[in-house]
C-alpha cells in the first residue's frame, strides 16, 4: 500500500489521535515515567466510562475514538492528584453524553 492511499484512509479522528499520542510520548520523554501513570489513568477512565455508558444506552459494546481523544487531551493539559484527574475524565465523558441528550 502506498503512502497516498494510506493517507486517504485516515479521518480526522485518526489524525487527532496520532497528534495527541505524539504529545503524550513527548511528555513522557521530557518529564519521565512519573507522568505515565496519570496519563494512563485518565485515558482508561475516559474510555471505560464511555464504553459503559454506550453499553447501557445501546446494549452493544464498542470503542469510540472520541473517548480516547478526550482522555488524551485531558492527559496533556491537566495535572494534579490522581483522584482529581480521574474525576475530571469522568465529568468530561458524562457531560458529553448528557449534552448530546
Amino acid at each position: 500500500m502506498d503512502f497516498k492511499r494510506s493517507w486517504a484512509l485516515l479521518n480526522v479522528y485518526d489524525l487527532m489521535i496520532i497528534a495527541l499520542l505524539i504529545l503524550v510520548v513527548y511528555n513522557i520523554q521530557k518529564f519521565g515515567l512519573s507522568v505515565a501513570m496519570p496519563i494512563i489513568s485518565i485515558v482508561l477512565a475516559a474510555v471505560f466510562l464511555d464504553a459503559a455508558i454506550s453499553y447501557a444506552k445501546e446494549r452493544k459494546l464498542f470503542f469510540q475514538k472520541s473517548a480516547l481523544i478526550t482522555g488524551l487531551i485531558l492527559a496533556t493539559i491537566i495535572e494534579g492528584p490522581l483522584l482529581m484527574l480521574v474525576l475530571t475524565a469522568v465529568i468530561a465523558i458524562a457531560s458529553k453524553h448528557i449534552i448530546s441528550i
